[in-house]
């Protein structure tokens, strides 16, 4: 008897061993109010069989749970106002600023803020284009920004 485990393929012919041809992946999301939504995709290989099924199926979820609408925050607005230069800084100095102004803490704020949200929308539509790299894929229902 060796001292060690055999490899899987030592003792066993896979020659006759099943092959994955299809993934589906679907997952249930409770809306509230007795409702729900179901995600379901299927993924076929390119040729007969895929050559990675724990892989595929592994990129298919990732991308999938990236695709989830990207929430706004509170304050989208007025940050991307800011980031506009529609809404002036002012640091207490001076006469205030007649309207909408933030202090300088805030303008650091509102600038992470919506540097956040837009690494979030640019991480939900590079899952979107691995999905559509897959095949062909179409998104439908919910927001993408």
């Amino acid at each position: 008897m060796p001292d060690h485990p055999p490899e899987l393929t030592d003792d066993i012919d896979l020659s006759d061993s099943p092959v994955v041809s299809r993934l589906t992946v679907a997952r249930l999301f409770n809306l509230g109010n007795y409702e729900h939504e179901r995600i379901e995709i299927e993924v076929r290989p390119r040729g007969s069989h895929f050559s990675s099924p724990l892989q595929t199926l592994g990129e298919v979820r990732a991308a999938l749970a990236a695709c989830r609408p990207v929430e706004e925050p509170w304050n989208l607005d007025r940050a991307r106002s800011f980031a506009a230069g529609h809404i002036p800084v002012w640091n207490g100095v001076g006469d205030e600023p007649e309207g909408d102004w933030v202090s300088p803490t805030q303008s650091e704020e509102l600038l992470a803020v919506l540097k956040e949200y837009e690494a979030k929308v640019v991480v939900q539509r590079l899952a979107i284009e691995t999905l559509r790299r897959m095949g062909d894929v179409e998104i439908t229902g919910g927001q993408t920004h």
